[in-house]
């Protein structure tokens, strides 16, 4: 009778002491439900249906100071019982990190970006009952990647000097076709078998704390997956937002979405972009939930907060949440932050605008803990892509010193995330294109404030458009056991990938104990001439960090322009090269240079 019940278990000493479960099974609501021998550990409350007979929420308060331990469910017809199931409460491993001052992911984190199924394939996970099977000569099909081999790579991870994973999603996708890149979900409580299996996502996530490493997970809350079971049969009958489509499968009742976030804000926007923004479909294989359902809403919560408990999760990427609805927003972090005070949470707002980025992390009363700065790596990669002066205004440096004079917009600048790229975008190397500028770009990303990302690749100077997808989330070469080129090793790599690959690891090996980065506030300088001029400044460290954007002009430095920053200095140490430069002397920059001064 019971097929499903989610979910499948739980534990014993959370805040919030109520516990939902969505039972599934045929005819399920016509049962009535009581325990067995469980009055010292919660209390039933009752059961909630919905127009579908064959689902059945079951609502219970645990008690203060319970134990770990199973208890018995019964379902009644009449006075019979029909069926008895045991349900675990599980022992709560309450970790400090969550209860700190500090957040779980801070400025000193580096967060390395993989897309799993491209990365490495270091197990034979297959499945039967899934759809898309492994086929590498198809650019949007699986290739096979897989969280063991992600598991034997965390060594070359480290020795980079990334300190942190963001795994797009790894749950069950069974789309018909591009189901590798993981975000049209099918079970919310299950690792697609084809990546390995929840126990191995625990040993990943174990292994990278083991090495003082985290793990960030990808969270979909806006859409599902056009194969989940729901859509065989649904829930109820707002389960999705325009539901009228999957009930009648009818062109004319298919709403999709603008990809306009903005419409949220925009004070003249009219109620249709708004509604289509909202509730329309991100594609017509994911349908899109309604948040705004009680039943659901407390459904992608102690989902949320399941996995977090499961796996010890530093962090969430909360992808669309734009597109989610405002007021399930702010339900979502409240009660994630009330298990999880100090858990870091990072809403995904792809925009080019700071100002509508920048509302998505004061809109609420309950807010996430940053969202992520693409309009900085827009500007970024527009500003090391070349070098122009002849329009001051309009020069290069000067567009990404306005850029971060935005910043008070944002609630706490030094919590974004940044980047240059990501998986959705095109890769900075595409946009830079030459070594020197990607080392400019870089070393700005790395020195600037925010958490930065780097998406797996860069290292080895991939390239993709943001017109193809497929050319975006190339495999790594060496990740499969029959490639020709093995770029997880320096043999493996050019020299111009070398090159980068060790600018990038010493860089970041630097910038790991670097007080200045970790707790330095960031003071810069009115470009001129395309020379940008900023410093780090904590009470431990301070830094100064010259770049030179010109394409052919060396560029003379006068110490004495910075007096507030440099005063009490004598020397910088550049953190790069070693050589140190005396302050009250001139500086000479090389065209197309970056140089990090420790100041001593």
């Amino acid at each position: 009778m019971i097929q499903k019940i989610e979910p499948p278990y739980w534990w014993n000493s959370f805040e919030n002491k109520q516990l939902q479960l969505m039972v599934y099974g045929q005819n399920i609501s016509q049962y009535d439900v009581k325990t067995k021998d469980a009055d010292h550990l919660l209390r039933l409350d009752g059961t909630e249906i919905t127009h579908n007979p064959n689902y059945l929420f079951i609502n219970f308060t645990l008690k203060e100071n319970i134990s770990a331990e199973f208890f018995t469910i019964q379902f009644f017809k009449g006075e019979d019982i029909v069926e008895e199931i045991l349900y675990e409460l599980k022992e709560r491993n309450i970790q400090n990190k969550y209860k700190d001052d500090n957040l779980t992911i801070q400025p000193k984190d580096v967060v390395y970006l993989i897309m799993p199924d491209r990365f490495s394939k270091g197990g034979q996970f297959k499945s039967k009952r899934l759809f898309e099977r492994e086929n590498r000569d198809k650019p949007f099909g699986r290739h096979g990647g897989d969280l063991q081999g992600i598991i034997d790579n965390i060594d070359y991870v480290k020795d980079l000097g990334c300190s942190t994973l963001w795994l797009t999603p790894v749950l069950e996708n069974n789309a018909k076709e591009y189901s590798y890149h993981g975000y049209g979900i099918t079970d919310y409580y299950q690792v697609d078998e084809r990546l390995g299996s929840n126990d191995l996502y625990l040993e990943l996530s174990q292994k990278l704390h083991q090495n003082k490493m985290k793990l960030i997970k990808d969270v979909v809350f806006n859409h599902i997956g056009i194969q989940h079971k729901w859509l065989s049969d649904i829930p109820d009958d707002n389960w999705l937002n325009n539901q009228l489509y999957i009930d009648r499968y009818e062109a004319k009742n298919y709403l999709g979405t603008n990809y306009h976030v903005n419409t949220s804000f925009d004070p003249y926007a009219s109620s249709e972009d708004k509604i289509s923004t909202q509730e329309g479909w991100f594609t017509d294989q994911m349908p899109d939930l309604n948040q705004n359902h009680p039943l659901l809403a407390k459904y992608l919560i102690q989902n949320t907060i399941w996995w977090i408990e499961y796996a010890q999760l530093d962090g969430l990427r909360v992808d669309t949440f734009g597109y989610v609805f405002k007021e399930f927003n702010d339900q979502w972090c409240k009660a994630i932050l009330k298990e999880y005070p100090s858990l870091y949470i990072v809403a995904e707002v792809l925009v080019g605008e700071t100002s509508y980025a920048a509302r998505y992390n004061t809109y609420n009363k309950h807010n996430t803990s940053a969202v992520t700065d693409l309009p900085l790596a827009f500007t970024a990669c527009n500003s090391f892509s070349k070098s122009d002066k002849s329009k001051y205004w309009e020069s290069q440096m000067l567009q990404l010193y306005n850029q971060l004079s935005q910043d008070f917009l944002h609630k706490n600048p030094y919590q974004l995330l940044t980047c240059l790229d990501n998986h959705d975008i095109t890769r900075v190397f595409s946009k830079v294109k030459t070594v020197e500028r990607l080392k400019l770009a870089i070393g700005f990303l790395l020195t600037t404030r925010g958490i930065p990302q780097l998406y797996y690749g860069t290292e080895l100077l991939f390239e993709g458009e943001e017109s193809d997808h497929s050319s975006l989330r190339n495999d790594f070469p060496g990740g499969w056991d029959k490639d020709k080129v093995n770029a997880f090793t320096a043999e493996g790599r050019s020299d111009a990938q070398n090159e980068i690959w060790n600018f990038i690891s010493k860089l970041l090996k630097w910038r790991k104990n670097a007080k200045a980065i970790a707790e330095g506030k960031l003071v810069h300088f009115i470009p001129l001439d395309e020379v940008y001029v900023y410093f780090r400044i904590s009470k431990a460290q301070s830094i100064i960090v010259l770049i030179n954007n010109n394409d052919k002009e060396e560029v003379k430095i006068d110490f004495s322009k910075y007096k507030s920053c440099v005063k009490g200095y004598e020397v910088g140490k550049n953190i790069l090269s070693n050589l140190e430069f005396k302050l009250k002397e001139n500086m000479f920059l090389s065209p197309l240079s970056i140089s990090i001064l420790e100041l001593k």
